[in-house]
């Protein structure tokens, strides 16, 4: 039974990340790569596009699902529940934030000449404002509730609370630069934000809130989804070490502090990726214990993992997101010691951000959305098991042609088929999204 005291899911902040997704970041993102793909002229809102869609993707796509899933996860483990009107105020200023910038950015590139620009320009900035404020109640109350009740309720949350607490910095380092530079934008009159310092607050906000609370809900979950080893290690040490890494990344002190940084972050990384034992299974020590099975379509569990498929392949999609973030970082520490050492060897950055991004972040989400979002609406199966399956194979299709092109490029003749791969990766990465909402859609109706 749901216990009365939390309030019900909140399933607006996921339809909400999914529009967004499909209609904005991803469509934008598919936009983009399919005029450089197939060579057609990148026209005026080009720059503005490749912000906006970078935005989108961050906070529309992989931050409106994390804080859907965050308001509802962790105030359960502390038994201290968030209400609705505070969850309804932070989704409907991030939603309004959200969509004023995704429509008015791909507005004033067309207007730039006329005088609808500044008053326009504003309101890309009044959105950063909203956001911003959408994120300060997210942090407060989360906090709050994270923080209050009895000594043992605080106990759940106390081996990944360091991780949980890098990610409110992330989130109010991102959202404070971002609303800086749109100020910048609307006193200096430009179209696009300062790339260089665009680009450090995306850095800041992958590494300081995207991968600690996946990190986050991969210790808290994987032991109970995939029968992973339980964490023994000192996940508090590990956050401490790898936060030093990313400030140090971030420049916050000499400049060759950056690529120490950016080789110990991914050393991190890699050995956090071993210590969940993910692939080898030579760690696999834990034993369950099941009640008769609920599920009547199948009378066994599956071999060596504790459900009957009722949630389809969803491993597939976890177990492809590490290995897209191991080799990601594999490609970052590369990098990272070439400059080091003074070798020949170049790693597009774009190539590694969309490594993480995409085939970290949001195959992990396409991964654990249909494991944990049925439960938190009280249906005891994802409505169509094969779709998971499905997910899989168009969404690591669309960050083998996403990234490989990136990779390869300068490196040998940019063929047609690299072209054509570039170009069609938006549209596979969209069918993606299409197949997870519409699973997640017809769940919801089973309710």
């Amino acid at each position: 039974m749901p216990d009365s005291r939390h309030p019900a899911f909140k399933f607006g902040f996921i339809w909400a990340a999914l529009l967004i997704a499909l209609f904005g970041g991803f469509a934008m993102g598919a936009h983009v790569a399919y005029i450089v793909g197939f060579g057609y002229p990148i026209g005026k809102s080009y720059y503005a596009l490749i912000q906006t869609h970078g935005h989108l993707q961050l906070i529309g796509w992989t931050g409106l699902f994390i804080i859907g899933v965050s308001l509802y996860f962790f105030p359960r483990m502390s038994h201290n529940p968030v209400g609705v009107g505070k969850q309804n105020a932070i989704l409907g200023l991030l939603s309004v934030g959200l969509v004023l910038r995704f429509v008015v950015h791909n507005i004033t590139p067309y207007v730039i000449l006329t005088a609808w620009f500044k008053p326009l320009n504003w309101v890309i900035f009044l959105s950063g404002i909203m956001e911003w404020l959408g994120v300060l109640v997210y942090i407060i109350v989360l906090l709050r509730s994270m923080t209050a009740g009895s000594a043992g309720a605080r106990l759940k949350l106390e081996t990944i609370r360091p991780l949980l607490l890098m990610t409110f910095a992330g989130w109010i380092l991102y959202t404070t630069v971002q609303v800086t530079l749109l100020f910048d934008m609307v006193r200096t009159g430009e179209l696009v934000l300062d790339s260089s310092w665009n680009a450090l607050s995306v850095t800041a906000f992958i590494y300081l809130v995207l991968l600690p609370v996946c990190f986050a809900v991969s210790i808290r979950t994987f032991p109970l989804y995939l029968r992973l080893p339980v964490v023994r290690w000192s996940v508090p040490a590990f956050a401490g070490i790898y936060f030093i890494s990313v400030l140090l990344q971030l420049g916050w002190f000499l400049q060759p502090s950056v690529y120490a940084g950016i080789i110990l972050k991914n050393i991190l990384i890699l050995w956090f990726i071993w210590k969940l034992d993910l692939f080898s299974g030579l760690k696999r020590l834990r034993t369950f214990f099941r009640k008769e099975p609920e599920i009547v379509h199948r009378e066994t569990a599956r071999e060596k993992y504790p459900d009957y498929d009722e949630w389809g392949r969803f491993e597939w999609l976890i177990r492809s997101a590490f290995l897209w973030l191991a080799v990601g970082a594999i490609l970052e520490l590369v990098s990272g010691i070439s400059f080091v050492f003074n070798l020949a060897i170049y790693i597009n950055s774009d190539a590694v951000r969309h490594l993480v991004v995409l085939g970290f972040v949001t195959l992990l989400i396409f991964g654990m959305a249909p494991r944990m979002i049925p439960g938190f609406i009280h249906v005891k199966k994802i409505a169509y098991p094969g779709l998971v399956t499905g997910t899989f194979w168009l969404g690591n299709t669309a960050v083998v042609f996403r990234v490989f092109p990136i990779l390869v490029r300068g490196k040998i003749p940019w063929e047609p088929v690299l072209g054509a791969m570039y170009g069609w990766s938006g549209v596979i990465g969209m069918a993606a999204i299409l197949l997870l909402a519409v699973n997640l859609y017809r769940t919801a109706r089973n309710k």
